[in-house]
């Protein structure tokens, strides 16, 4: 007599991804925990040194310090004029913004590995608290930025007020390239060794030493395929009021940025409830 075997069937329900607006909520319901892990690795970054937040004022300073002392002094480039430290200050901050995010913010969800675990909340909360940490420190620089204009006698214009959007344009920037590295990370653990490779070169491509004139005109449009020349350039047009600015290509390599990152956003939103598993 034949007998009638039965075979269970195991029912897996997964729950959809949030959708955007929901994901936005979330975050603005995790603002706290945002803050908190940002002011303490501010604590863990500058905890047993003898200067402290000192070296926020330090390392910008000892930067610029090498520029213009080569630039100006050693190379003696006629191109070199009284605002060039403010420039090449602005450069280093911008610069310094977009490689913090990009280097610790990327590998954030390797290293809150129980974070993750244990708690359930939007994983974007730990880009954004390394990011916070990065504007910060951005915040100091350009406080003493403000502070070497005055020393240097250098006016002061009201076009400064437009400095805010261009740093969110700075962070954007970041986070749009960070939010494929942390992603693709999990998966090539290579990604960050090869992101701070690029780091390291990148600098010789985007003006943060360097001003635009001394590129040759008909090279200065291949310089702006950078999105981080345009940002560089935004705020030298702001801080020193000077003519132009960003060539439309420029703007285009901004915007094209901003889509690759919004992409990015939308892939590490829908990989949330991987990350547990893929750590």
């Amino acid at each position: 007599m034949p007998t009638l075997v039965t075979k269970m069937h195991h029912l897996v329900i997964k729950p959809e991804p949030d959708s955007l607006p929901e994901y936005v909520r979330r975050i603005n319901q995790h603002k706290s925990l945002m803050w908190t892990l940002a002011i303490r690795d501010l604590k863990i970054k500058y905890a047993q040194t003898i200067l402290g937040l000192g070296w926020t004022i330090i390392q910008p300073l000892g930067s610029l310090l090498v520029y213009s002392l080569f630039f100006r002094y050693v190379l003696k480039l006629p191109s070199i004029d009284k605002s060039y430290e403010v420039q090449v200050f602005a450069g280093i901050i911008a610069w310094n913004l977009f490689s913090y995010i990009i280097l610790q913010a990327g590998p954030s969800l390797q290293n809150q590995r129980e974070l993750l675990t244990k708690l359930q909340f939007p994983k974007i909360i730990l880009l954004m608290s390394k990011s916070l940490v990065g504007v910060i420190d951005a915040l100091i620089s350009f406080v003493l930025l403000y502070v070497l204009m005055m020393v240097m006698d250098y006016p002061i214009s009201l076009s400064m007020l437009w400095l805010p959007p261009v740093l969110v344009v700075n962070i954007i920037a970041g986070l749009s390239v960070t939010f494929w590295i942390s992603t693709l990370s999990l998966v090539k653990r290579d990604i960050m060794h090869l992101a701070n490779f690029a780091l390291r070169f990148g600098i010789w491509f985007t003006p943060v030493f360097y001003t635009l004139d001394m590129i040759p005109d008909a090279y200065q449009s291949f310089a702006y395929l950078n999105p981080m020349t345009t940002v560089v350039s935004l705020y030298r047009m702001l801080l020193i009021d000077g003519p132009g600015g960003p060539t439309s290509v420029g703007y285009y390599s901004i915007l094209l940025l901003t889509i690759i990152g919004f992409l990015g956003l939308l892939r590490f939103k829908n990989m949330e409830d991987k990350y547990a598993e893929l750590i």
